[in-house]
């Protein structure tokens, strides 16, 4: 009985921790599919024939994708505002869970250190797969044979070409982005917390 009664507390308490982390890699999943539409859009309208079809298209292809630049961009600004925080005390909290779980054997402090390593990868996952299928449209933009086309289409292409190569990625507060960099920096910070903190006490 007091089983049931430990995994319903689970469930109800770390909900909102875990639903805290868990938005922003919904959003930037919904941003990726997207992205992913819009590289199979950009693929069909090389398939046209008529060149004013396909520049009508292009444009029309380019007014979807400055409104998922729109949306990404809102979507890393609150990020940043709500856990980027996180970039910098996860590797202190870490640390400072990891010293009382060694010292003192507490396992809730080690189910603690577990949650915020996998609140903190859902986050870093979410924003590496937004630099990924951004830097992505690049190369689709790329790949296609753009330069038999039209001049205006060419001109087109070219900015195209030029915009998609700065991806979009989820902010965190002082510097950088939620990435797999950050997520092996944060380990290494705790790594580093945790052993100045048992050299200590």
């Amino acid at each position: 009985m007091w089983f049931i009664y430990q995994v319903t507390t689970v469930f109800v308490l770390l909900s909102p921790s875990l639903l805290f982390f868990c938005l922003p890699w919904e959003a930037a999943s919904h941003a990726v599919a997207r992205l992913e539409h819009l590289r199979t859009d950009y693929l069909n309208v090389f398939k046209i024939n008529s060149d004013e079809i396909k520049y009508t298209k292009l444009r029309l292809w380019i007014e979807h994708h400055q409104e998922i630049l729109r949306v990404s961009a809102a979507l890393s600004a609150a990020t940043k505002l709500t856990i980027g925080h996180m970039s910098i005390i996860a590797g202190i909290i870490i640390g400072c869970l990891g010293t009382q779980a060694l010292r003192e054997g507490i396992p809730k402090s080690i189910i603690f250190i577990m949650g915020v390593l996998v609140g903190c990868f859902v986050v870093c996952h979410a924003g590496q797969s937004i630099v990924d299928e951004t830097l992505g449209v690049s190369y689709t933009a790329y790949g296609v044979s753009w330069f038999k086309c039209d001049v205006k289409i060419q001109k087109a292409v070219l900015f195209i070409i030029m915009r998609t190569q700065k991806p979009v990625r989820l902010e965190t507060i002082p510097f950088g982005a939620f990435d797999y960099a950050l997520y092996l920096l944060i380990v290494k910070t705790s790594y580093t917390y945790l052993t100045v903190l048992n050299q200590k006490m």
